[in-house]
């Protein structure tokens, strides 16, 4: 699969910070945001480097990785490798709709206000572009207009994120059964054991929503954003 290919079917998604690789144990890994991208960056962080112990605020933060970076494992092996047969095992992983979304604004909302409501205000011609308060329907509703390009990674469709059509998965996950999961994903490629960790857990002290809040007219927007999500991952709406 050509890597022009993926930006043209994809606009919006940039292929260079969502592929992460560890060539030590023929892992390729699609970032897929809120749905256990920290963890499984820095897990897959200290089986490239084989120090266990590694850890760090914040994966995401360029250079924080002790992967390699796309451009160092050699993009045309990485286009060679994003299609079945491959040397590479590809996987991701995904989340419930509903519960995606609830963290993303407790996260990029509540927490994260003043460098995300500001610009979404502007964006859906709110007058007061200032002010950083923004309810959940009212979040809903202005990503309910945007197209999927618009939208943030943190809130785009997954399907989108993880580009299903055009590549072909060994192994999609669910972070409901993370443990489970990601050491399904080690013993299928001959990696030694490893503990898995949860990274971002939401604080008691930033987070006033949770997804048993979530309204019926709420549920219904998020239904309507995420459809293709609840049918290809299989959660029940």
């Amino acid at each position: 699969m050509a890597i022009k290919a993926i930006k043209e079917q994809y606009p919006g998604v940039n292929v260079g910070q969502i592929i992460c690789v560890s060539p030590r144990y023929g892992l390729m890994y699609i970032v897929n945001p809120k749905a256990a991208c920290s963890s499984v960056k820095l897990l897959l962080s200290r089986l490239e480097s084989g120090d266990f112990e590694f850890d760090i605020v914040n994966i995401h933060k360029q250079g924080a990785s002790l992967l390699p970076t796309p451009a160092q494992v050699g993009w045309k092996k990485i286009e060679k490798n994003l299609n079945n047969p491959s040397c590479f095992f590809k996987f991701s992983f995904t989340r419930n709709p509903v519960a995606r979304i609830v963290s993303c604004y407790n996260d990029k909302i509540v927490k994260q206000s003043a460098s995300f409501v500001p610009a979404l205000k502007k964006s859906a011609g709110y007058e007061d572009t200032t002010s950083t308060d923004l309810e959940f329907l009212e979040f809903l509703k202005i990503i309910q207009t945007q197209s999927v390009v618009e939208m943030d990674q943190h809130w785009r469709p997954q399907h989108y994120n993880l580009m299903s059509e055009l590549v072909d998965y060994d192994f999609v996950g669910k972070l409901e059964t993370f443990d489970e999961d990601f050491k399904h994903v080690l013993t299928q490629n001959n990696c030694p054991e490893i503990a898995t960790v949860s990274k971002n857990k939401s604080s008691k002290k930033v987070t006033r929503l949770t997804v048993s809040d979530v309204k019926q007219n709420e549920l219904n927007i998020i239904n309507e954003i995420y459809k293709r999500d609840f049918e290809l991952f299989g959660y029940d709406k």
